[in-house]
């Protein structure tokens, strides 16, 4: 599944956890298993967000790296080449949609923008990026690329706190679908739904106010309410809190 600069499609879960590895007797040297980092790709290298460069010299997974601006990977670190380089078996990678923020009043028709459900499952600041791990419903076997943007709300007083909204705007790609029409001759067939995950990537120090070394924002996004695990139709407001720092 592909992402351009502008759309996504659903990605595989990456959970951000590692696994330490103790060493045994045995002969594998293995740094670290399952190591995960986001990052962005430089000459075919993996450079985190930490600062460490990790050079790929195994891999057990689709995917090709090199094709990819900004990524999150699960990862064996394998060797350590100095105290910021390290060799790794790539396990799983999904690319990273890597985009600006849009300020809402400098957007001439945000309705384009999009206003379908959208989850903020995960939120950190890392290497001036606003990284946001997301879930969104699609039409099981849909190929319709969504839209995701960071919006500045402006009509919002955002001295003292940035307030952001997502939004998504999935084309009539979401759940509900097409619903049942008992007065209809022929009622509509629903469709079949699934929850992916995407991964997105803004720049967001450059918003921190002159004279102020950071500021705290509250990013707005609306999710399905859900009832024994299933989606219902309603929906919730939810929001996710942090602090920008130069």
């Amino acid at each position: 599944m592909k992402l351009s600069s502008r759309y996504l499609r659903m990605l595989p879960v990456i959970l951000l956890s590692s696994v330490l590895f103790f060493g045994s007797c045995d002969e594998d040297t293995t740094i670290l298993y399952n190591d995960i980092a986001m990052g962005d790709i430089i000459g075919g290298k993996f450079v985190s967000d930490a600062g460490l460069t990790y050079t790929p010299v195994e891999q057990t997974c689709p995917g090709q790296l090199d094709t990819m601006g900004r990524a999150i990977l699960q990862s064996d670190i394998l060797k350590k080449v100095s105290a910021t380089e390290y060799q790794v078996r790539i396990k799983q990678m999904s690319k990273v949609l890597r985009k600006d923020c849009l300020i809402s009043d400098e957007v001439e028709d945000i309705s384009a923008l999009g206003n379908d459900p959208v989850l903020i499952s995960q939120a950190w600041i890392s290497a001036g990026y606003l990284n946001l791990s997301t879930n969104i419903s699609f039409a099981e076997g849909s190929k319709t690329r969504h839209l995701l943007n960071l919006l500045l709300d402006k009509s919002e007083d955002n001295t003292d706190t940035l307030h952001f909204s997502l939004l998504h705007n999935s084309f009539g790609d979401c759940y509900p679908f097409n619903t049942p029409d008992a007065e209809a001759e022929e009622p509509s067939q629903t469709k079949s739904y699934s929850v992916g995950t995407a991964y997105a990537s803004f720049p967001i120090t450059s918003f921190v106010p002159d004279g102020k070394n950071h500021i705290p924002l509250k990013v707005k996004y609306f999710w399905y309410k859900s009832e024994e695990g299933t989606l219902t139709h309603d929906t919730y407001t939810g929001y996710v809190k942090g602090n920008i720092v130069k």
